[in-house]
């Protein structure tokens, strides 16, 4: 390990966002989902409209998921509106960032249908059958994100949405822990990665008010980054100081924990 970066940035009322978030809706998004999304290579709208058609189908006072397997392989409906209402800003007023989602949606194998009516009043859906079990096959014990549809829209990347949904994930742990998705010393090397993923933590620092250490873990015969491990703190947390900083070169100095923010 070559070295620990902390990551904190700063919040005008993290405790105040917070509470409002606290009071919306959500939805579970089981681990196996979340780790199949990651490995989609998706946009940011294309995350939006993903989770949006998930909330809904969870929300759904009637509709079953399994409806949409054989033998019936029904498809939901659900008014355009609501769609980009969920996970987009409130400044989006039209329907082409749902429209540009749809083929990308389908290639990725994550939906089998997705279109719209002929009057683009709703549009209708179902999900691939992967998706299907990914939520039908949860164990009652599997770990998962509850996910906040609304926060999407408050997001401005699509490594801005996987860090929030790996945050969502592991907080409430004792000593949450999770890794950056995509890191490929080839093809993605971290480098190339770490502008996106440190602006991501930026971001959800200033919304949660956690801090985030970065702790890469290296290929030691060619020192190159081969996965990037993130520890959460807040305080809630029970790290010790052994556990949160590894021991590092004695010509190097340890980077200190950053500081809480005074209530």
């Amino acid at each position: 390990m070559s070295g620990q970066h902390p990551v904190r940035c700063a919040c005008d009322d993290p405790h105040k966002q917070r509470n409002l978030m606290s009071q919306a809706m959500q939805y579970l998004c089981p681990a196996e989902l979340v780790a199949m999304i990651e490995h989609k290579n998706l946009s940011l709208d294309a995350l939006r409209v993903f989770h949006a058609l998930c909330y809904f189908t969870d929300q759904h006072p009637t509709f079953q998921i399994t409806s949409m397997t054989s033998p019936s392989q029904r498809s939901a409906h659900i008014l355009s509106r609501k769609l980009t209402a969920c996970t987009f800003p409130p400044s989006t007023n039209d329907l082409r960032p749902v429209r540009a989602t749809m083929q990308a949606l389908q290639a990725a194998g994550l939906v089998e249908v997705f279109n719209f009516s002929d009057t683009n009043r709703d549009v209708r859906f179902r999900f691939s059958r992967r998706v299907i079990e990914s939520i039908t096959a949860r164990r009652k014990d599997g770990q998962f994100a509850m996910m906040e549809p609304g926060m999407l829209s408050q997001l401005s990347s699509a490594a801005h949405v996987l860090f929030y949904t790996r945050v969502v994930m592991h907080q409430g742990a004792n000593v949450p822990i999770f890794y950056i998705p995509g890191i490929n010393p080839q093809t993605a090397p971290w480098s190339q990665m770490r502008r996106r993923w440190i602006g991501a933590a930026c971001k959800l620092s200033r919304i949660y008010g956690h801090g985030y250490l970065f702790c890469p873990e290296v290929d030691f015969a060619s020192t190159a980054v081969i996965r990037m491990r993130v520890k959460i703190t807040h305080p809630e947390t029970t790290w010790y100081p052994g556990r949160l900083y590894h021991r590092i070169a004695t010509n190097r100095r340890s980077p200190s924990l950053p500081a809480k923010r005074k209530a």
